[in-house]
């Protein structure tokens, strides 16, 4: 599955590369429209999912606004990619000149090569589907690049100041992947190799920052922060007052 996955990623590309070259031409809104449809048909072809199933869900209104959408930001990534093409053909001082047929040529032969490699309604008959196949092949790196991310915090000394601690989880709490880190942390710290008091009192901190909690950034950021504070009667002292201000405001 992740070779093919590789494979369909390749394929997939062709369909961004033919508004690019369009654009490096100096083509203009006048390939939109059949850059759309050939975008549209793609999701069509390997995300029916994300389409109504049937001729009477078609005519509902949350379908047909659903497609809408599908079909405005279609609009808009065929735009960006033309002007992404406009711009590394400014830049480049390099504009061929080509027949419109060569990039749209291009983007529609990605809709039968990625046929070949995904039959979407065959697998879904199976239960499976694009993208949870896809989250499922990326799931291994980003446990690695987790745990790869909260070592340095694990190797913060136990008397580290709160602001040393404070500034390394900021640091590897980015948005981007901040629930996995916290869950790896953790379940380091359910059996540590020594106390790590500086981090733990530092997390629960973290953990019960008003603006962490409101933006939803780490939807168990609070359950973590009670699970590490749990059984040391200090960090409990320190994340009770705390979550009861956050459930009072």
């Amino acid at each position: 599955m992740p070779i093919r996955l590789r494979l369909l990623k390749g394929a997939t590309a062709l369909l961004y590369v033919g508004p690019m070259f369009a654009g490096i031409s100096g083509m203009g809104l006048g390939v939109i429209a059949p850059f759309v449809a050939i975008f549209v048909v793609w999701l069509l072809v390997l995300r029916p999912e994300q389409w109504p199933a049937t001729p009477d869900e078609w005519l509902t209104a949350g379908a047909l606004g659903a497609v809408v959408t599908q079909i405005l930001s279609q609009i808009l990534l065929v735009c960006v990619l033309l002007g992404i093409g406009r711009g590394i053909g400014a830049v480049a001082g390099f504009l061929p000149v080509v027949n419109p047929i060569f990039p749209l040529a291009v983007s529609f032969l990605a809709i039968p090569l990625c046929r070949v490699l995904w039959d979407a309604r065959a697998a879904a008959d199976q239960g499976l589907f694009l993208d949870d196949e896809a989250a499922a092949a990326e799931a291994p790196r980003a446990l690695a690049e987790a745990g790869a991310a909260i070592v340095p915090l694990l190797n913060l000394p136990d008397n580290a100041t709160d602001a040393d601690v404070s500034s390394a989880i900021a640091g590897a709490m980015t948005l981007h992947g901040a629930t996995l880190r916290l869950e790896a942390l953790v379940a380091a710290l359910a059996k540590p190799n020594r106390s790590h008091a500086a981090l733990r009192r530092g997390l629960v901190l973290w953990a019960s920052e008003p603006e962490i909690v409101a933006s939803g950034a780490v939807p168990m950021g609070m359950a973590h922060g009670f699970a590490i504070a749990a059984g040391n009667g200090d960090l409990l002292r320190l994340y009770v007052p705390r979550a009861l201000a956050l459930i009072a405001a």
